[in-house]
């Protein structure tokens, strides 16, 4: 029986004893206490499996499941299976959730039956858990769904989703490679909404043993035919000066230093969708598009200035 507003926290384990005991205890200091952990040991050959049972000893919301290498798609699906909560919540076994995480998606997705998942912002650590960047997500559904025509603006281990969406989805798809986030977003998107709240809510650890690492060229080429397929489903329309004009000033009337960030990844998404248009065949649209985004003053057109300066400099001077 699904348990209502209860979360359940989908981590798979693969040889990571050096930060999993810290990853635990960033979802154990949680303010919001009513989850489950679902700890796939997914063929661990170091001390992970140690760790996982001396956590779920001193806590009984921590289930452990331990078997033979299976890969992550096929970890993710089954500790889905396992889950009891209405929520699935994603996190790495080398990634952090800060405090108010679980309290903060909670409150957002139950502001709605129409929203599926939830996403924030978040910080970007090295192996040292220093932060090297910060990533201000846009809050706005228009806005990501914009997004997915240049990138992927979701950190997989920040979100929480609805677990009857995420089974109408038909969950995690093996049939494209290392982009099973990418993929299952956008496939959540015909469900119903997918936000993101203002708040920084995760780490990602980039360490040199993860899959952002070591399957990147991997990863381009499956996210180019996730890109296709996205477009050739969504034609698109120019976003009005206008448009991005009031976009921008609400992001900065709700939090004006988060805002300001959030404005400027909006602006460089409909930059990068201008060039991608030229690309694509639609050279005029992808000028307007710029042209548009120029116009709406100065972060606009410094946004602009500055991308074809560089694209002039690395594509044509190759430097």
């Amino acid at each position: 029986m699904v348990k209502k507003n209860y979360i359940s926290v989908l981590l798979p384990v693969y040889n990571a004893e050096k930060f999993l005991a810290e990853t635990l205890d960033s979802l154990l200091r949680q303010t919001y206490k009513e989850f489950e952990i679902i700890a796939v040991n997914d063929g661990s050959t170091d001390g992970s499996l140690a760790i996982l049972e001396e956590y779920a000893a001193r806590d009984q919301r921590i289930v452990i499941v331990s078997r033979k290498n299976k890969g992550l798609v096929k970890t993710l699906n089954e500790a889905a299976q396992l889950a009891s909560g209405e929520y699935l919540a994603r996190i790495d076994s080398d990634d952090i959730a800060l405090p108010k995480r679980f309290e903060l998606q909670i409150a957002a997705i139950n502001d709605s039956p129409d929203r599926v998942l939830i996403g924030g912002s978040f910080d970007v650590i090295n192996e040292d858990g220093e932060i090297l960047y910060h990533d201000a997500v846009p809050t706005d559904f228009r806005d990501l769904l914009n997004a997915f025509r240049v990138r992927n603006p979701l950190a997989h281990g920040s979100v929480l989703i609805r677990k009857k969406a995420f089974e109408k989805a038909g969950g995690y798809s093996e049939n494209c490679g290392p982009t099973e986030d990418y993929d299952l977003w956008v496939r959540l998107a015909k469900i119903g909404e997918i936000i993101a709240i203002k708040n920084t809510i995760f780490r990602w650890r980039v360490n040199s043993t993860g899959i952002t690492s070591t399957q990147s060229k991997t990863m381009e080429k499956f996210m180019k035919k996730n890109l296709d397929s996205f477009w050739a489903e969504n034609p698109y329309r120019l976003v009005s000066r206008k448009s991005l004009l009031s976009r921008g000033a609400n992001y900065v009337s709700v939090d004006t230093i988060g805002g300001i960030a959030m404005k400027e990844a909006v602006f460089h998404d409909v930059t990068e969708i201008s060039l991608a248009l030229v690309k694509r065949g639609a050279p005029l649209k992808g000028l307007a598009q710029l042209l548009l985004v120029a116009l709406t003053g100065r972060t606009g057109f410094r946004i602009v200035s500055h991308r074809l300066r560089r694209m002039f400099r690395y594509h044509l001077l190759g430097r």
